[in-house]
C-alpha cells in the first residue's frame, strides 16, 4: 500500500513538473523570437 502512494506522488510530481515547464518554454520561446526580430532589424540598419 504505502509502495502505491509514493508511485502516485511520483506521477503528481512529475505533472506539476510538466505543467510548471510549459509557461516556462513559452517565455523563452517568446523571447527567443523578440531577439531575431531585433537582430534582423539591426542587420537591415547596416545594410
Amino acid at each position: 500500500m504505502p509502495d502505491k502512494k509514493a508511485d502516485s506522488n511520483k506521477s503528481n510530481a512529475g505533472n506539476r513538473e510538466l505543467i510548471s515547464e510549459r509557461p516556462h518554454k513559452k517565455q523563452t520561446e517568446s523571447k527567443h523570437d523578440v531577439s531575431n526580430n531585433t537582430l534582423s532589424a539591426d542587420d537591415l540598419r547596416k545594410k
